[in-house]
């Protein structure tokens, strides 16, 4: 019998936990600066009950890019963005969907270089987290 109460609380606490990730209040907008003036504006939003995270890349007031990462497409690699003579080389982003116990994530890495074109500078961040505590 004690097994059984056991199995049914830890079957409870696990709905409770998923219950309040799905929950969430979505969208989940974030701006995160990624390196010098590079900064990465990102929403995840529920579509059809799935997350769906938009990136804006942009440097001061210029727009470099966009992408959209999902649980169904969660990776895009070797990405260019240009804004003037500056560079943004996005070598991978990754999306991972919040779901149970599991905060959502979004990661970059790649390199910048600066306003005329030259000295390259990596990064590799977490640019987003959520829900938020």
């Amino acid at each position: 019998m004690l097994k059984k109460s056991f199995f049914i609380i830890i079957l409870l606490t696990s709905f409770v936990l998923i219950s309040q990730t799905a929950n969430a209040s979505y969208p989940v907008e974030k701006n995160k600066l990624i390196i010098n003036s590079i900064v990465a504006n990102i929403t995840v939003s529920l579509v059809d009950g799935m997350q769906i995270a938009k990136i804006v890349f942009s440097s001061k007031a210029d727009r470099m890019g966009n992408i959209t990462l999902s649980p169904v497409e969660p990776r895009m690699e070797n990405l260019e963005y240009r804004a003037g003579s500056k560079i943004l080389k996005i070598s991978r982003v990754t999306f991972q969907a919040a779901f149970g116990l599991m905060k959502g994530s979004i990661t970059v890495s790649g390199s910048v270089t600066d306003k005329l074109g030259k000295n390259t500078m990596p990064f590799s961040r977490q640019i987003a987290t959520w829900p938020s505590e």
